[in-house]
């Protein structure tokens, strides 16, 4: 036993540390300025309007409802940049409000709600820290809206409708249209989303179900939400007129190729904080004494673990290719709430193993969480790569070379505009310059940097002098 003031204190760091692992991303947004996509679907508003322009994606591009719903409700279809950093924090704070009830409302309720909220900060802190590509998950807005929200959203249906069991009369009602809600808009994000909010509320209703011994219909109305959201988002024209102009591949190679994907991403991980960050959290977690073990078996959730992350790597591949980075970003939410679940599945014998250990009772944890801070430190993550930035002073430069562009452009008074190039930031930046020559340049000139100068009211913008691709160094 610990005295009351080393348990406030352990209380304290358990929060403090994620919550620190996380400030950085938030420090970041504040440099944060559009990229790409960003510009296209503000452009398509300012055409179009907000109903015509969602209506041309659904009908040539995508299914994607909610997240082009939300990309193209940035201040930029306003034709201002006031106020982008504040949609890029309001889509991390979703996120990271959802794996906070997330383990609020999965972990039992004899675990402090303290604790439980820690848990859910260790999660958006591993997720953030160790996502493939942060400049897409976060920075580019597009890509934020598409992934990271489906993200934030399945963690809302997840918690929600775990919610509406230990909630009665309005707060339950209220839990339950919520999740309803989530599930419609998770499904609208992403395929990988659709697929995983459909799986989990089944998952959830068959649960409720067998422990209830009787159908669930109102878990029942959030499945049929579910498949009805996955339905528009799937079947939608957009998505059979971009997929001729892709390759594809059939479902037996696709699950092949997501197989060996899901087998190269899961072993970069395994190698970074995740895998003793998760032990770390659920060795220091106060479990309640002689509680029910009715969740899965280990076994059955490392398997579900598994086949969850090979599937989601299947599913783009069905465009043909690998898994791109953006789409990776996704996975290793999956990836890391499965390491957890799994962790969680092993807290008994994990508490007898360190039982044995000698030394105090939060020696192993603190060991393990001290491992996980020094993978996150010094291997290539993003953690890593956002504290740099903002340390080096490379998020103000690359902000005040933006800022310098944008304010060049509005003073130019011709139609065609040169602008200086910009030289990248590791963790804001992810896309080419939009400006940049040579590269594509049809889907360029056709798309890219064409919405850009459009957004502008120019009819072309140039760069002033050639910038050639590189990879920043080590």
């Amino acid at each position: 036993m610990y005295s009351p003031r080393v348990n406030r204190l352990a209380r304290s760091l358990a929060a403090a540390v994620p919550a620190a692992a996380i400030a950085p991303f938030f420090a970041l947004a504040a440099y944060a300025h559009p990229q790409n996509d960003d510009w296209g679907f503000a452009s398509m508003v300012l055409k179009f309007g907000y109903g015509g322009a969602n209506a041309v994606w659904y009908r040539n591009w995508t299914g994607r409802y909610l997240s082009t719903a939300w990309a193209s409700a940035t201040p930029l279809s306003m034709r201002t940049l006031t106020g982008f950093p504040v949609a890029v924090a309001a889509n991390l704070a979703l996120f990271v409000g959802g794996a906070v009830a997330l383990a609020l409302a999965i972990l039992p309720r004899e675990v402090p709600r303290r604790a439980r909220a820690a848990v859910g900060l260790v999660l958006a802190a591993l997720h953030l820290a160790t996502m493939p590509s942060i400049a897409e998950g976060v920075y580019w807005f597009s890509g934020s809206s598409t992934y990271l929200l489906g993200s934030a959203f399945l963690a809302w249906v997840v918690a929600l409708s775990a919610a509406v069991d230990r909630l009665e009369g309005g707060r339950r009602r209220a839990a339950l249209a919520g999740a309803i809600l989530a599930a419609a808009l998770a499904a609208g994000t992403n395929e990988i989303a659709a697929a995983c909010v459909v799986a989990a509320a089944a998952g959830r209703l068959a649960w409720a179900s067998r422990a209830a011994r009787r159908v669930r219909w109102d878990l029942l109305a959030v499945v049929a939400v579910a498949v009805a959201g996955a339905a528009v988002e799937l079947l939608a024209p957009g998505n059979r007129a971009r997929a001729a102009t892709q390759a594809g591949a059939p479902v037996g190679a696709a699950l092949a190729i997501g197989v060996a994907w899901a087998g190269r991403w899961a072993l970069e991980w395994l190698q970074g904080p995740i895998v003793p960050a998760a032990l770390a959290t659920v060795a220091a977690v106060p479990w309640p004494e002689g509680g029910d073990d009715r969740g899965p078996r280990p076994a059955v959730v490392l398997a579900l673990w598994a086949a969850a992350v090979a599937a989601a790597c299947a599913l783009p591949s069905l465009a043909g290719g690998g898994v791109p980075t953006r789409a990776a970003n996704a996975v290793n939410w999956l990836f890391v709430v499965g390491a957890l679940a799994t962790a969680v599945s092993l807290r008994r014998p994990l508490a007898g193993l360190l039982g044995r250990l000698p030394g105090p009772r939060l020696a192993a944890p603190i060991a393990l969480a001290a491992l996980a801070i020094a993978l996150a430190a010094l291997r290539p993550t993003s953690l890593r790569l956002a504290v740099t930035d903002l340390a080096s002073g490379e998020a103000r430069r690359y902000d005040a070379e933006m800022r310098l562009r944008h304010a060049s452009l509005r003073a130019c008074p011709y139609d065609v505009c040169d602008v200086p190039p910009v030289e990248p930031a590791l963790s804001l930046w992810w896309f080419e310059d939009a400006l940049l020559e040579g590269y594509e340049p049809q889907f360029f000139h056709g798309y890219k940097d064409a919405t850009f100068a459009y957004w502008f009211g120019k009819k072309r913008v140039r760069l002033a002098r050639p910038w050639a691709v590189s990879t920043p160094g080590p």
